[in-house]
C-alpha cells in the first residue's frame, strides 16, 4: 500500500476502514490510497496532511474514501479580505 499522508490532529473517534477491517485512527497514523475515513458524530474532528495536497479537515458525521486525485489535489487559498 502506499502512504499518501497522515493524521495531524484527530479529536473523538474517527475510523479508518482498510481490508475490510475498521481501525480506530490515532494522531500520527499513516493514510493509504483507498482508506474510507469513517467520523460518526458531530464531536468527531480529523486534519489530514497529504503529502503532496492540501490538508483537508472533517467536521461532522461523514465517510470519505482517498483517492490518487484527493490525495494530490491543489486547493486555492482563500481570499484575503482587505479594510
Amino acid at each position: 500500500m502506499q502512504s499518501v499522508g497522515v493524521v495531524a490532529k484527530i479529536s473523538g473517534k474517527v475510523f479508518v476502514k482498510r481490508n475490510g477491517k475498521l481501525i480506530l485512527l490515532k494522531q500520527g497514523d499513516e493514510i493509504f490510497l483507498g482508506d474510507e475515513i469513517i467520523t460518526q458524530s458531530s464531536n468527531d474532528t480529523i486534519v489530514i496532511n497529504f503529502d503532496h495536497a492540501a490538508p483537508i479537515t472533517l467536521l461532522e458525521p461523514q465517510t470519505i474514501i482517498i483517492t490518487k486525485e484527493l490525495s494530490n489535489a491543489k486547493f486555492a487559498p482563500k481570499a484575503m479580505k482587505r479594510k
